[in-house]
């Protein structure tokens, strides 16, 4: 199965925004467009945003700089960007679990009334990756081994809700035989809201061994 994260670039929407769009198109950008990322430095939104950011600096003369604010699987920065000011200065940086959290979290705004949808950005492929120690380079491999020994560490990097979690539930259904939902010989560690520190706690994990999922 060959799975991908969705990469968007989203503005705030309010009554009102097409008038000041008009009013505003030609001489936008006249000052700092702040790109907002809901996940934490040094993942692959984060490491698409800056390139993208870089890009249109270099191109329009003015800066284009990003702001993470990481946490809840990226509420919080969705948040923010849909109750800053619809003035076209902040924009969202999101993947997927924009539509997907509202379903799985308490969110104070509507993504499909709060925020406008400007250009997909990326399709990143979601890969498994494992501690060397693990000695593992196939999932057949891997399946096998979880199967002769339960127990072994797994951790997502995103949270709960999102399409990288709901996929990897998937594949392990499917690769042990199970019912999507029943429960998997893992120990589930925490997951974390980003790349970054996911792919840190796998490659300082000591021989006790470690799987996780990665958007790249």
């Amino acid at each position: 199965m060959q799975a991908f994260r969705t990469l968007a670039a989203l503005v705030a929407f309010a009554a009102g925004l097409q008038t000041a769009q008009a009013q505003t198109t030609q001489d936008w950008p006249n000052r700092p467009v702040r790109l907002i990322v809901p996940f934490a430095a040094g993942g692959s939104t984060d490491v698409a945003a800056r390139l993208v950011g870089d890009y249109l600096s270099r191109t329009t003369g003015q800066q284009f700089y990003v702001e993470n604010r990481a946490g809840a699987n990226g509420v919080i920065g969705m948040d923010a960007a849909a109750k800053s000011d619809p003035d076209g200065y902040t924009v969202l940086i999101t993947a997927d679990a924009v539509a997907s959290n509202p379903h799985v979290y308490k969110v104070a705004h509507d993504p499909l009334k709060d925020l406008v949808p400007v250009v997909q950005l990326s399709r990143q492929p979601v890969v498994l990756v494992a501690h060397p120690s693990l000695g593992v380079n196939t999932l057949a491999e891997l399946v096998a081994l979880v199967k002769k020994e339960p127990g072994l560490r797994y951790a997502t990097g995103s949270g709960q809700g999102s399409l990288t979690v709901y996929r990897s539930s998937a594949v392990w259904a499917g690769s042990f035989g199970m019912s999507r939902g029943t429960g998997l010989p893992f120990t589930t560690r925490p997951r974390y809201f980003s790349t970054s520190p996911c792919a840190c706690f796998v490659s300082k994990s000591p021989t006790t061994t470690t799987v996780a999922l990665l958007g790249t």
